[in-house]
């Protein structure tokens, strides 16, 4: 058998197919030069200056760390600024001086004191109150009837006088006196025409009994009648009608039952005025309720319509006598604190000391008076002053401040914000606490 040439080729036990034979790799012909930025424009340096350094350009990232910093310090300083504007206040906590006293004091005052003196004014009240109650006597009565009239005077433009129980008598022929002497004013003439001068005046009944309990009247003079143009020229018109006039019993109370409604009235007038002084006295007035007068006055009793009862009435006359707290607080203290200076005080406690007046040693412009009791005098703090007197002032000058103000036991203050070392600009920032003292 003719042998095969290109089996003695192949490796023995091996076939080789043309998947088999390697493909050549040829070296890239770019791979060994040097990449070159797509974007540089750099030159290079010429190779024989030795001394040549390239310069290293800022990073950015350095930059804007720097910028960051530079914002955040300028905004905390600004911050701290605002801060200090805003918030820049003061607190001065003060404890005023103050003095407990157990007192039992005389005291004087007066209704036009002069400086210094203790004074008080008068608060005055009429009051009147009447009770209906049932008739348990009987009693003859005989009274007049009462009114007022008006007088004319047309006769002349002299004035006219006319005595006391001058008559003047009605058509029906009653006659009624006037109870004081008078004078009427002549007649005048007013744009021509003749104007009579009158006066107002009281009248009597002559007599007792109902029959002169009339309506509005015409009345005349029955003592001119000798002189008739007079007589006709001076003349009286009712003002009010006549009344009050009766004669015979009537139904009235024992003495016993007038006083006992008496009694009850006046308490309950003296309740009413002592209520209406207490009102009156508000803020710094003081009313104590032992410092009046007030006196009872009966007024005439009347039969109601019904003659079953009577009505009893009562008429006060009150007098209260008014204080003011800051002076009747001064007043004490000058009795009370040795080389007192004339303060501010507050007396605590003062108007619910026990009052008792003296009657026998007061009089008509002055008031002796007893205050016995517990209190505790309170020096007064002007705080807008210390307020102002702190503008601006460095913490470390307070003492001072406060030791010109001798009504000040303790001071302290709080000053914010914290690193400040002065006291604001302005007194709106600076606030006085005016803390109790103890007792």
């Amino acid at each position: 058998m003719p042998k095969n040439i290109v089996q003695d080729v192949v490796p023995a036990g091996r076939r080789r197919s043309i998947r088999d034979i390697p493909i050549d790799e040829r070296p890239n012909h770019y791979s060994n030069l040097e990449e070159v930025p797509r974007h540089s424009h750099r030159e290079t340096p010429p190779e024989e200056d030795d001394s040549y350094e390239e310069e290293e350009a800022p990073k950015k990232g350095s930059i804007s760390k720097w910028i960051l910093w530079a914002i955040g310090i300028i905004s905390v300083a600004i911050l701290i600024v605002v801060i200090s504007n805003t918030f820049y206040s003061a607190t001065v906590t003060l404890t005023p001086k103050s003095k407990a006293e157990s007192i039992n004091l005389n005291l004087t005052a007066s209704s036009k004191p002069i400086v210094g003196d203790l004074g008080y004014t008068v608060f005055s009240l009429v009051r009147e109150k009447e009770l209906s109650v049932p008739a348990d006597a009987e009693q003859f009565v005989e009274t007049r009837a009462t009114g007022k009239i008006i007088i004319y005077n047309s006769f002349s433009t002299a004035s006219q006088r006319l005595v006391k129980n001058t008559r003047f008598e009605t058509p029906k022929g009653l006659i009624y006196k006037i109870q004081d002497s008078i004078t009427i004013p002549g007649k005048t003439v007013i744009d021509g025409k003749t104007v009579p001068g009158s006066i107002e005046a009281v009248v009597t009944a002559e007599s007792a009994g109902e029959e002169y309990n009339i309506g509005l009247s015409d009345f005349t003079v029955p003592g001119f009648k000798t002189n008739y143009e007079r007589y006709l020229n001076f003349y009286a018109k009712s003002k009010t009608p006549m009344t009050g006039g009766q004669a015979g019993n009537e139904k009235t109370i024992s003495e016993a039952k007038d006083l006992e409604t008496r009694t009850t009235l006046d308490k309950q007038l003296l309740d009413g005025v002592l209520a209406e002084a207490k009102d009156y006295a508000v803020g710094d007035l003081i009313f104590y309720p032992q410092a009046y007068r007030i006196e009872f006055e009966p007024v005439a009793s009347a039969n109601d319509a019904n003659q079953n009862n009577v009505t009893i009435k009562e008429r006060a006359k009150f007098t209260a006598y008014i204080f003011s707290k800051p002076d009747i607080s001064k007043a004490v203290a000058k009795k009370t604190v040795d080389n007192f200076d004339g303060s501010v005080v507050d007396a605590i406690g003062v108007e619910s000391l026990s009052f008792q007046l003296d009657n026998d040693a007061s009089s008509a412009d002055s008031l002796v008076f007893k205050l016995k009791g517990d209190t505790q005098i309170v020096w007064q703090i002007d705080a807008s002053k210390i307020s102002s007197q702190l503008i601006d002032k460095d913490k470390s000058e307070l003492a001072q401040v406060i030791s010109t103000n001798s009504a000040i036991a303790k001071a302290n203050a709080v000053i914010r914000p914290f690193w400040k070392s002065t006291f604001p600009p302005g007194p709106n920032k600076i606030k006085v606490d005016i803390v109790k003292p103890a007792k």
